[in-house]
């Protein structure tokens, strides 16, 4: 049997991908997402891509005569893989300039003078985070008395909700 697996390799690969199907198959229920976590459960689901690669390369070496139905596969999966690959580097990139741009910012604001600098920023993880997601939030009664008592002046409130801006 095991001189039969390997004068065929088509076997290993494509019971490899299938292999590697199980645990996608298992964790794809929304109990098994919110027990590993989207990050955790996002990671192990990246193994889809080798599943492909392992099952288009299964059906080439399984076709004898006529590869044309496999190459095809191996096209569209190439594109929808490089796609994929385009996409991801587009949204690191836009991350990245991101935070360049903040830090940017408070280099800018380091190199004011003393007098000039803003003391604070005036957003909470929460409101920046809905920033970044564009959307928008009543603001809870605790929170707006925040606000106020940072609006009167009282400067202990001020700094429980405001964050520094670090410089670098």
């Amino acid at each position: 049997m095991l001189v039969d697996i390997a004068k065929r390799r088509f076997i290993t690969v494509g019971f490899t991908g299938f292999v590697l199907l199980i645990p996608l198959a298992i964790t794809s229920t929304s109990g098994w997402i919110r027990r590993l976590g989207g990050r955790r459960w996002n990671r192990l689901h990246q193994l889809i891509y080798l599943a492909a690669i392992a099952g288009v390369i299964h059906y080439y070496w399984l076709v004898k005569a006529d590869v044309r139905k496999p190459l095809q596969y191996a096209v569209v999966l190439s594109l929808l893989l490089g796609y994929r690959l385009v996409v991801s580097v587009f949204r690191n990139s836009r991350q990245t300039t991101m935070q360049d741009s903040r830090a940017r910012a408070c280099k800018s604001v380091a190199r004011r003078p003393q007098s000039m600098r803003p003391a604070f920023s005036v957003t909470t993880p929460r409101i920046r985070g809905e920033m970044l997601a564009g959307t928008k939030s009543q603001v809870d009664p605790s929170e707006a008395e925040l606000i106020q008592r940072a609006l009167s002046g009282q400067e202990e409130a001020l700094r429980e909700l405001v964050r520094p801006c670090e410089h670098s």
